[in-house]
C-alpha cells in the first residue's frame, strides 16, 4: 500500500466529486426512489386487499370486541324519538305573523 497516497486525500476533494456525482444524476436518482415507492405502496396495497385471511381467532376476537363496542341505550333512543315528534309536530302547526315588520308608520 502506499501510505502517501493516503495520507495526501483531502476530504474536501471527496466530498466535491460526490456531491458533483449526486447532483448529476439527482433527477434520475428522484425517479428511481419514485418508483420504488411506488411499486411498494401497490404490493402493500395488493397483498392488504388479496391475501387479507384471518384465522378463527383473529376473527372470533374482533367480534367480541365489536360486540362490545355495540350496545343500545333505550334512553337515548327514546329521547331521540320524542325529539323528532316534537320537531314534526312544531312544522305542522300554521305560520302565524303576529306583527307585520314591514309595515310602514303614518
Amino acid at each position: 500500500m502506499h501510505w502517501k497516497n493516503i495520507k495526501n486525500i483531502q476530504l474536501s476533494e471527496i466530498s466535491e466529486r460526490v456531491f458533483h456525482f449526486l447532483f448529476e444524476r439527482m433527477r434520475w436518482i428522484f425517479l428511481g426512489m419514485a418508483i420504488l415507492l411506488t411499486v411498494s405502496c401497490c404490493y402493500l396495497w395488493y397483498s392488504y386487499l388479496y391475501h387479507s385471511e384471518w384465522n378463527e381467532a383473529k376473527k372470533q376476537s374482533y367480534m367480541r370486541t365489536k360486540e362490545a363496542d355495540i350496545a343500545f341505550d333505550r334512553e337515548k333512543f327514546d329521547k331521540f324519538i320524542r325529539g323528532a315528534d316534537d320537531r314534526q309536530m312544531e312544522f305542522q302547526k300554521d305560520l302565524a305573523i303576529s306583527t307585520d315588520i314591514f309595515q310602514l308608520k303614518k
